[in-house]
């Protein structure tokens, strides 16, 4: 069973009516509708329609993630329908890469919502999406899959045991060179647009979360020389006007997090396990 996104796209938008009568009636619709079999893909339609008001956008991806927290994700009693999820599946990557950040902001709630029920190893291939991603020409597409690539990085971070966090590690020996070339290539930069910041943030804290798991991160194999240049000179590059909310801050911050931690770690060779030897 389906629910015309159209219908539901109407009914959003009359919750914005400055008529109380026609809101209220439109509140009251949407509650009723949030029961019923094939509401979940069709406010993921809306919340992913470019060409909708921003506003009515914005209020259907918060009533998915409202949704998803009710309705478990893989349970038989969930009115979510196997179709809406396979397109959630899908087409959530390339839709938090393309949606303004406010819509991005909340599929990626929801994408952390999902993953505490779909495995990596499974029938999804969320993975291979974010590597097409990461290998993309556009800035965009780049940043869109570093955003997923740090959620699955956070979702694992600390575990001891995890097929998923044997697969994330087998997609990241294969994303690492290319990966690598995107910080070089950014560091070395003399002014940076905001995507690329962005992603220089996101490649800090997939790292941090790496070292924190049982996933090796890639320095327990010896640290590129090339890592700690571009960790120096972001490090001393000077920030003018540094504020809590200035992205160029968050990234020195967490460069510095990340340097503390491999130092304390691996300062003291004798304390060393045999498999860690060569990163001191």
């Amino acid at each position: 069973m389906t629910m015309d996104p159209n219908t539901l796209h109407q009914v959003l938008a009359n919750t914005f009516k400055p008529d109380a009568v026609v809101r209220t009636q439109a509140e009251e619709r949407l509650q009723w509708m949030q029961g019923q079999p094939g509401f979940v893909g069709s406010v993921y339609h809306v919340a992913c329609a470019s060409a909708l008001d921003i506003n009515i956008r914005q209020a259907a991806a918060i009533c998915l993630k409202n949704r998803l927290k009710v309705q478990c994700w893989d349970s038989q009693v969930s009115n979510i329908q196997e179709h809406e999820r396979a397109l959630i599946r899908r087409s959530l990557v390339q839709a938090v890469t393309h949606a303004p950040v406010q819509i991005s902001r909340l599929l990626i709630e929801c994408l952390k919502i999902i993953l505490r029920y779909d495995a990596l190893t499974g029938g999804t291939d969320l993975l291979g999406d974010v590597m097409v991603h990461i290998q993309s020409e556009k800035q965009v597409e780049v940043v869109g899959g570093l955003m997923v690539l740090r959620v699955l990085a956070k979702r694992h971070e600390y575990e001891t045991e995890s097929s998923e966090a044997g697969c994330l590690l087998g997609h990241w020996r294969q994303l690492e060179p290319c990966i690598t070339n995107i910080f070089m290539s950014i560091s070395t930069q003399n002014s940076l647009n905001t995507e690329a910041v962005i992603a220089q943030r996101l490649l800090c804290k997939i790292y941090w979360s790496l070292g924190s798991s049982v996933v090796p991160p890639p320095w327990t194999q010896g640290v590129p020389q090339k890592w700690w240049d571009c960790f120096l000179q972001v490090l001393c590059a000077k920030v003018q006007a540094p504020a809590e909310t200035d992205p160029d801050w968050k990234v020195q911050k967490w460069i510095a997090h990340i340097t503390n931690r491999l130092l304390l770690h691996y300062g003291h060779p004798e304390d060393l396990n045999p498999r860690e030897q060569p990163a001191a």
